[in-house]
């Protein structure tokens, strides 16, 4: 299970993936994921080490720069996650959910 700030950490993440035309591992820095989801550094760092643990997301450094890779099996896990809490999530308006939903708008 994600918690709301994992979940949009993880749907950052999978639309950074997307405009690196899925690469098996893809730069991904953090302060972007912090911009692009309005959290702070320190919370989407939280969130990912927390990914990482669930085998959500592969994590390196390249050098200076970080690294993601996602899996399939987490992409089939977060799935789950969405089509159960889809109705909850459109019901609740914090500003975190509504980040979420505008991520997954597009």
């Amino acid at each position: 299970r994600l918690s709301p700030g994992q979940a949009l950490v993880f749907l950052a993440m999978v639309d950074t993936a997307n405009r690196a035309y899925w690469a098996e591992w893809f730069s991904c820095p953090l302060r972007n994921i912090a911009l692009k989801t309005g959290m702070t550094p320190s919370a989407v760092t939280k969130a990912k080490d927390a990914l990482v643990r669930k085998h959500y997301i592969g994590f390196r450094k390249n050098g200076k720069e970080v690294e993601i890779k996602i899996t399939f099996e987490s992409i089939e896990n977060s799935s789950d996650f969405f089509r159960d809490d889809v109705e909850v999530l459109s019901k609740n308006r914090s500003a975190k959910t509504q980040a979420i939903l505008r991520v997954c708008e597009g």
